[in-house]
């Protein structure tokens, strides 16, 4: 990587950084049905909670493929370590 280069330069981390904003857009998606729903403190708004809980769990190797490794991967050769 060039001293003119930066991390978003290169495709993969740009591709990260999109999948990271879109994860965090549908973590803000449940956030509002949950709202919608009546909030944390009844039923059905607990209910939105629980559903959102077991889709980040369900999401979350695939979360930490698309984003997390990518982007710590970029990270520790930008500051000169190994990945």
């Amino acid at each position: 990587m060039t001293r003119a280069t930066t991390l978003l330069d290169l495709p993969e981390v740009l591709k990260a950084a999109q999948n990271a904003a879109a994860m965090l857009d549908a973590v803000y998606q449940w956030v509002d049905q949950v709202n919608a729903a009546g909030g944390a403190t009844c039923i059905t708004g607990i209910a939105k909670c629980n559903a959102m809980l077991q889709s980040l769990e369900k999401n979350r190797g695939r979360s930490e493929a698309l984003v997390m490794e990518p982007l710590r991967k970029a990270i520790a050769e930008a500051c000169g370590h190994a990945a």
